[in-house]
């Protein structure tokens, strides 16, 4: 039985404003989203099936 393989996105700036329209609506496509939030609270916003909140700070390369 052949497995079906699920697309992987990576969309940062998913707090809000066209970051997390664009993850919610990937998502509904049917995409696996990772979806990159700053702050912990906002991860907790956007989970949901389909989007996995990675906390990272793109303008720190240490996170």
């Amino acid at each position: 039985m052949p497995f079906k393989t699920q697309e992987l996105v990576v969309v940062t700036g998913t707090s809000s404003g066209i970051g997390r329209a664009t993850a919610e609506q990937l998502a509904a496509e049917g995409f696996h989203v990772l979806a990159g939030v700053r702050r912990q609270e906002d991860a907790d916003k956007i989970k949901r099936k389909n989007i996995e909140p990675v906390i990272v700070d793109v303008t720190n390369i240490n996170t």
